[in-house]
């Protein structure tokens, strides 16, 4: 082709004509522009620490602090947990459950103490029967069965057979209350067997619930109540369930609980009562008060 020809005027018109049809057939995908999702933090938990510093001490001449935890005493002795604020934690246990300055040393076995200590993804224990050197005391100056509480002081060495770090616990105090549930039916106090677990870490940190805390007593019987959502420290108007040892079920609304201390899923400690529970048949049980306090352990 000439290029006389091809640049013909007739010829320029129909390839302008041509290029502009097939520009205008083809798809133009727009740009994808990611959304912009303002950052918003997790809300908070519902509830505070559940208790003021109850154990304090220097540990290798730095402070250490700890919630302190015992179960209730008992013929097998006491049993302590002291929960650092640092992630590692204190065990003690007592062959005895009175007052008085118990001695902790390789040859003697009825008393312990062990120190776990998170190193990275491992936990490493240390205790007072390790070696030869380690031990120390545990003093116990009060056990007070009316107001629920266990104080006293402790100081000690921990070691280890496999580990070379040394923990030198010294100056050590506690002030805790320890846990129970006690109530009185019908003129009769009643004290939960054992340790009953308390129901006080359902729903979630951000939004708990107080239902289902039950506990067990000796004679068969059982206790549940349950207050709802939580909301704060004040008193709930809650529903319980009394379950004599016989197997008859007491049932009652509107039983008034006041929310002590509470932090989800570590403690809870609560009063509840008075109230008139009535079984299926009509008869009734009077609650005249009850109380209780639960501390995670572990």
């Amino acid at each position: 082709m000439s290029l006389k020809r091809l640049f013909h005027p007739i010829f320029l018109l129909v390839f302008l004509y041509a290029a502009t049809l097939l520009t205008s057939c083809r798809k133009e995908e727009d740009g994808f522009t990611f959304p912009v999702v303002p950052y918003e933090p997790p809300p908070p938990p519902a509830t505070e620490h559940d208790t003021v510093i109850s154990v304090k001490a220097l540990l290798n001449n730095d402070s250490f602090t700890a919630l302190g935890r015992a179960l209730t005493p008992s013929a097998e002795g006491l049993e302590f947990s002291f929960l650092g604020l640092d992630g590692n934690s204190l065990f003690v246990v007592l062959g005895a459950d009175t007052p008085g300055t118990y001695e902790m040393k390789r040859s003697v076995s009825i008393h312990t103490a062990v120190y776990y200590v998170q190193q990275q993804a491992v936990q490493q224990s240390y205790t007072s029967r390790a070696t030869a050197e380690a031990g120390g005391a545990f003093t116990v100056t009060a056990v007070d069965t009316v107001t629920h509480r266990i104080k006293g002081t402790f100081s000690l060495l921990l070691t280890s057979r496999t580990y070379p770090e040394r923990y030198d616990f010294k100056e050590g105090v506690f002030d805790i209350l320890y846990n129970f549930m006690e109530m009185t039916i019908d003129g009769r106090k009643m004290i939960a067997s054992g340790q009953s677990p308390s129901n006080f870490n359902q729903g979630s940190a951000i939004a708990p619930f107080l239902d289902n805390i039950g506990f067990g007593f000796a004679d068969g019987g059982s206790f549940i109540i349950s207050a709802g959502a939580y909301a704060g420290l004040k008193q709930y108007n809650c529903t319980a369930v009394y379950t004599n040892g016989q197997g008859k079920k007491f049932q009652a609304g509107n039983v008034p609980m006041t929310l002590i201390r509470y932090h989800y899923g570590q403690f809870l400690q609560a009063e509840c009562g008075p109230a008139e529970l009535t079984a299926e048949d009509g008869t009734k049980v009077t609650l005249t008060d009850g109380s209780f306090v639960q501390g995670n352990t572990k």
